[in-house]
């Protein structure tokens, strides 16, 4: 038996979201039917960290099992072949699976940590070219004040405040390594590192750290609803503009290494001049 490990890129806004569904319109649904169409036998990918509907990704992590062999490049060819457009296998890795159960590579058992960018476009009016990859806000927004507040969310703590009711997760204690804020002319770019998220948790942070920059908070306001030491309205901000960008694993797995070249922002860098 051979566990398959792929690295995926996908264009959020027609699917939604990851996990399977009735109405097979998701990626996890399009992955499983294009490796059924090219090995004509159903299997299930299990993935590094389910994104929400309209969330984007540059390194999505999954893998499956399977006894069928082939080369790296034609399961990379092939698989590619049968997907649509808006979803691209990047590479594809394999490793023998052994008796002893740890000691395998598993994609969301075994990832280190997951990092997450989210690109705002901070301007009056929309931009009808950024549409579905970028978020928007029109108020103008303080950067310094929008970090001061990230502060408070660096290390470990429970995160219950700042997740969706619908969460299912076993723990809200999440451990964040940091959260970096920075700005290009018109467009704001939140980095956060964590070791997982919670359903909507990064979401949220980002709609907190928006009030935050526009003035509706103080930045020890999100020490308070970190604590809950007091109630605050807290908005789920859209999806567009999250991206899935990197999930670390330990070096003993020795996964290809492909550096993470921030494409999009350098397009979104040309639209704002």
């Amino acid at each position: 038996m051979i566990r398959i490990v792929l690295s995926i890129q996908y264009d959020g806004n027609l699917w939604h979201g990851w996990q399977k569904q009735k109405h097979k319109l998701t990626i996890q649904d399009k992955l499983e039917e294009a490796i059924k169409k090219l090995i004509l036998i159903k299997i299930n990918v299990i993935c590094s960290s389910r994104t929400d509907t309209g969330v984007h990704a540059l390194e999505q992590i999954a893998h499956f099992d399977t006894n069928i062999k082939k080369s790296k490049i034609l399961w990379l060819y092939g698989i590619n072949h049968f997907l649509p457009p808006t979803i691209v296998i990047n590479w594809v890795h394999k490793f023998k699976i052994n008796n002893i159960k740890e000691k395998n590579f598993h994609s969301r058992f075994s990832a280190i940590s997951r990092i997450y960018q989210y690109i705002l476009y901070n301007n009056i009016l929309k931009s009808p070219f950024l549409y579905g990859k970028v978020g928007w806000t029109h108020k103008k927004l303080n950067i310094n004040l929008m970090n001061n507040g990230a502060k408070y969310l660096i290390g470990l703590h429970d995160f219950s405040n700042l997740k969706s009711s619908k969460c299912q997760s076993k723990t809200s204690i999440k451990n964040i390594k940091y959260i970096k804020i920075y700005k290009y002319k018109k467009i704001i770019i939140f980095i956060i590192n964590a070791n997982s998220f919670l359903y909507h948790m990064v979401r949220n942070i980002i709609g907190l750290l928006i009030n935050v920059g526009n003035g509706l908070y103080k930045p020890i306001d999100v020490y308070k609803i970190l604590k809950k030491k007091k109630k605050y309205n807290i908005f789920t901000f859209m999806p567009y503009g999250l991206y899935l960008t990197k999930i670390n694993y330990s070096n003993i797995w020795n996964l290809p290494k492909k550096k993470n070249i921030n494409f999009f922002l350098n397009i979104y860098k040309f639209l704002v001049q």
